[in-house]
């Protein structure tokens, strides 16, 4: 794999995502520490460094990230780096190919810009056709509206994708459900432009829960949907980041809106999502309150929970690791160390 044809060797979704991650701006850094070498810093939910060596012809050598994904071998980060460094290494040519796209879109709007508002509408109608998605997109897009009927639309946006995939049969194939993955992730982009933190929150928690309930009517053999669900979380967790600065109790409705996610039946037979979820309440314990609500959630989860099988031995693990990390931060919980 080089990096002029690493999009022929990497997942669809993984390369849009790397893309926008790219074009987003998310490269905050590059170090050329020796011949070929380089140390990009992304920024996501959190700044990840990826490495990459390359030979004289392109040559991808070597490539890491220090994030956490293991969905693949490579993951968006990489794939934002990728990019970047085929942009410092693209031809004159590949240049002068950029140069032509953009005259070409120069020429569009040029086009566009001499017709009149009823022409624009005129032909924007014709394109939309009976396409009731994408009508339903534009809507969400482009109209202003108060909070409650936000939130209305986006749920109607949801269920017009939904109907659109599953069609009659009632099921998304394995070939569709890639499209189904990618307009809903539209959403989750809608949320972080939102400057409402709770608007913010209640999208992504339409998508979360419409992507979990998706793993019983989707074919997600190809992994778009686990993706869905990942990137949902990830952006609830750039939303706490932004809330940081916020006063205690606007802090205490988010973390009381996280913990109450967190009880909700769709987690049931997906016991790692819930615990993501309960990772992110983690956020919030600097406040006692918190932290004792948080520790006592957990405390019953693991209380609850059969330790008879190796999953149920995994899942205990996982929500251990909270409290541990909480009694690192915070020093010692005595109920906690009843657990252990």
């Amino acid at each position: 794999m080089t990096i002029y044809d690493f999009e022929d060797y990497i997942d669809e979704i993984i390369l849009d995502r790397g893309y926008d991650y790219y074009v987003g701006g998310n490269i905050i850094n590059l170090y050329n520490p020796g011949k070929n070498e380089y140390i990009l810093k992304i920024q996501g939910s959190d700044d990840y460094e990826v490495m990459v060596k390359l030979d004289d012809n392109g040559e991808i050598l070597y490539s890491e990230c220090n994030c956490p994904y293991d969905y693949g071998p490579i993951c968006k980060h990489q794939v934002a780096a990728f990019y970047k460094l085929l942009e410092i290494f693209s031809s004159q040519n590949e240049a002068s190919n950029v140069q032509k796209r953009a005259k070409e879109q120069q020429d569009i709007k040029k086009v566009l810009s001499s017709l009149s508002k009823e022409e624009l509408i005129d032909i924007i109608m014709g394109l939309i056709g009976d396409d009731e998605t994408l009508k339903d997109r534009l809507v969400l897009r482009y109209s202003k509206v108060d909070s409650k009927q936000e939130l209305i639309r986006c749920r109607k946006l949801i269920n017009s994708i939904v109907r659109k995939y599953k069609g009659r049969d009632g099921f998304i194939s394995y070939d569709e459900t890639y499209d189904f993955a990618s307009e809903m992730e539209e959403l989750l982009w809608k949320a972080r432009d939102t400057e409402d933190i709770f608007l913010a929150l209640d999208i992504v928690f339409l998508v979360l829960e419409e992507a979990i309930q998706a793993f019983e009517y989707a074919d997600d053999s190809g992994g778009s949907i686990d993706l869905l669900v990942s990137d949902a979380i990830e952006v609830i967790g750039d939303i706490i980041t932004q809330s940081e600065n916020l006063d205690a109790n606007l802090k205490r409705e988010i973390f009381n809106r996280l913990l109450t996610l967190s009880e909700s039946k769709i987690f049931d037979g997906w016991e790692s999502y819930r615990i993501d979820i309960l990772w992110l309440c983690a956020d919030f314990v600097d406040m006692e309150e918190l932290r004792d609500k948080l520790v006592s959630k957990i405390e019953y989860l693991v209380n609850n929970w059969s330790t008879e099988n190796r999953y149920g031995k995994h899942i205990t693990e996982k929500l251990l690791q909270i409290l541990y990390v909480i009694k690192e931060r915070y020093g010692s919980i005595v109920s906690f160390l009843k657990l252990i």
